[in-house]
């Protein structure tokens, strides 16, 4: 999976998740206190890439970090 992110004050960080199946409850481990089960799961956070997406870089030069838009994953 790949993609590409920007932000006016800087990404710090891209986080990969899915939505729980209807009727599914998450396992008794996977839960935090008051979190009823049904939330979402967190799969994983890709890497931000550096000089990965130079047209995006090229198209918004004024943005923060515009050099780390690119992300990817490899599942």
């Amino acid at each position: 999976m790949t993609g590409w992110a920007l932000d006016n004050i800087g990404v710090k960080q891209v986080e990969l998740g899915r939505d729980l199946q209807q009727g599914r409850r998450r396992r008794p481990g996977n839960t935090t206190k008051g979190d009823p089960g049904t939330a979402g799961i967190s799969l994983r956070m890709p890497r931000l890439s550096t000089r990965a997406r130079p047209d995006v870089e090229a198209l918004n030069p004024t943005i923060p970090m515009n050099y780390r838009a690119g992300w990817g994953y490899l599942i």
